[in-house]
């Protein structure tokens, strides 16, 4: 492991107790879930963790971390300031790990897990084209706010952009079919269709080491297969990458790291 994986685990650990203790339902997700299939841990190049978390789970995760350990942590919530995305980051406080996008705001941009909502998505190829038009929309908000978030000429418009995407993302609400078992996260640029009956039960992997456990669905190959076929076959060495990360440093808050290397204050 390398020590952006180490200190990933030492919030997904955070996580996972937090989640146990409180009777929340999770699962390993994407690049994680291939991660603990196909190595029983980390893929390698690896420098992000993912996790679902149920529609209908949200209120109590958002209050069983309230009452986390909150001076170690932070959870950065969707649609707050210069955030106008729809998932969830929990941060490792005082340190730093800035993508590159992100650089000039105000978010929090300690070390990182991904936290996604599964909420439905539509049966019908009619409703799934209205539902994926309304994401377009929200994606082209979301779009004018990179590179200006944290700008005070932009605080206004990102009120305005905050507000809409909370507006069309209640319209996605009402689209879906109220029988339909399938299911996405509400990424626009990075979504991939669930079906429910793969995330009707959970099991724990082995993540690293024999005593470190994970909640993942317990069909995890089937729902793998179904989005990234062959997931155990390795991909060509040149897409060994990891992307994720413009600056790392597990041993100092972001803050002054930017004031340190960015220039800011």
């Amino acid at each position: 492991m390398n020590d952006v994986q180490k200190g990933l685990l030492v919030i997904m650990d955070h996580f996972d107790k937090t989640m146990r203790e409180n009777g929340i339902p999770y699962s390993l997700a994407y690049g994680t879930a291939i991660g603990a299939a196909r190595h029983r841990g980390f893929v390698p190049w690896d420098d992000d963790m993912d996790v679902f978390i149920y529609k209908e789970d949200v209120e109590r995760f958002e209050k069983a971390f309230e009452k986390s350990d909150n001076d170690k942590f932070f959870l950065q919530k969707p649609l707050s300031i210069d955030w106008p995305y729809l998932f969830y980051k929990i941060r490792l406080n005082n340190t730093t790990a800035i993508e590159k996008k992100y650089i000039n705001t105000r978010i929090h941009q300690g070390l990182f897990i991904d936290v996604f909502v599964l909420e439905k998505y539509p049966t019908s190829k009619i409703r799934r084209k209205m539902f994926n038009f309304v994401m377009l929309g929200i994606r082209a908000l979301q779009t004018v706010c990179d590179g200006r978030m944290g700008k005070k000429w932009f605080n206004p418009i990102q009120k305005i952009i905050n507000s809409s995407v909370k507006v069309l993302n209640s319209i996605l609400n009402l689209i879906p079919e109220k029988n339909s078992k399938y299911a996405s996260i509400r990424l626009p640029w990075y979504w991939k269709i669930i079906d429910m009956d793969y995330m009707t039960d959970l099991t724990d992997i082995e993540f690293e080491t024999s005593d470190r456990k994970y909640m993942i669905v317990s069909n995890y190959d089937t729902m793998l297969r179904a989005n990234y076929g062959d997931y155990m076959q390795l991909p060509p060495e040149n897409e060994r990458v990891g992307g994720h990360l413009y600056a790392f440093d597990m041993n100092m808050d972001y803050k002054k790291w930017l004031a340190k290397n960015y220039n800011r204050k």
